[in-house]
């Protein structure tokens, strides 16, 4: 399985700390959230000379963060935008050809003028990716209030207008359940990535590596021959970066009894 880990669940680490610990855990790559590069000020030639030196591969993670592309506010609707480029260059610089985008929200409710707003703001994101040679994977999100893409219906609609240019990222625990989340992957395409993290109740991205409402080690036998990156998410603060120690204990000892 192509393995990769966030890496915000190491938010404290320099470039090099994040790439080397990819390589001598055994994963493929890493997702490195653009926001992180700018809040933890990222050293991105370190990160780039770690990766040609290990081989690991990078994946962008479009910023999102008090981010709405569809708002009702046009200069919140323009500062999103240009974030989200920014974030499609900083993919360009590192070499990673493929960023992770989640859509946008609604500011009051959801009425066909927010729609509109949405999809004509990802097309031109859309088309800005195509400009620097970047492929844009968009993220189904979670059932919460104000999110407005969160069933394969939904997500249709939505790229509809770009649906031959773009791809998907499943999150599971975006999904409400184990079988919620196999029946979307039956349905969604075509996913180019997963996200994995389990959930308790309202509160998500959970450790994998502990116990929770969703079936991992089930998920992981089911995305065991699909050849496509799965990401292991989470955040942690902190310089002994326990966390993705314990997430990667989990996936070799998962992996030894296949």
């Amino acid at each position: 399985m192509k393995f990769y880990f966030s890496s915000t669940l190491m938010w404290e680490a320099t470039s090099r700390e994040i790439v080397e610990m990819a390589k001598a855990n055994g994963y493929e790559g890493v997702e490195l959230w653009a926001q992180q590069v700018e809040s933890c000020a990222l050293d991105m030639n370190e990160w780039i000379q770690a990766c040609q030196a290990t081989n690991i591969k990078t994946i962008i993670h479009a910023k999102s963060w008090d981010l709405n592309y569809a708002s009702v506010n046009e200069e919140i609707r323009k500062a999103s935008i240009k974030e989200i480029k920014t974030s499609i260059d900083l993919a360009r610089k590192v070499g990673s050809n493929v960023i992770t985008l989640h859509p946008p929200r609604c500011s009051l409710f959801v009425d066909k003028e927010t729609k509109r707003r949405a999809r004509q703001n990802l097309v031109e994101i859309v088309n800005y990716a195509d400009l620097q040679n970047v492929h844009v994977s968009v993220e189904l999100m979670e059932k919460i209030p104000k999110e407005f893409v969160t069933t394969p219906e939904e997500m249709a609609d939505f790229i509809r207008d770009v649906k031959d240019s773009v791809s998907l990222t499943l999150d599971l625990a975006h999904c409400q359940s184990t079988e919620e989340f196999m029946a979307y992957r039956n349905k969604l395409s075509p996913i180019s990535k997963f996200h994995i993290t389990n959930k308790i109740g309202k509160k998500l991205h959970t450790p994998i590596s502990e116990p929770g409402d969703l079936d991992i080690v089930q998920v992981l036998h089911q995305l065991k021959h699909d050849d496509v990156p799965v990401v292991v998410e989470g955040f942690a603060i902190g310089r002994n970066f326990e966390r993705v120690r314990k997430e990667t204990k989990f996936l070799k000892e998962w992996e030894k009894e296949q």
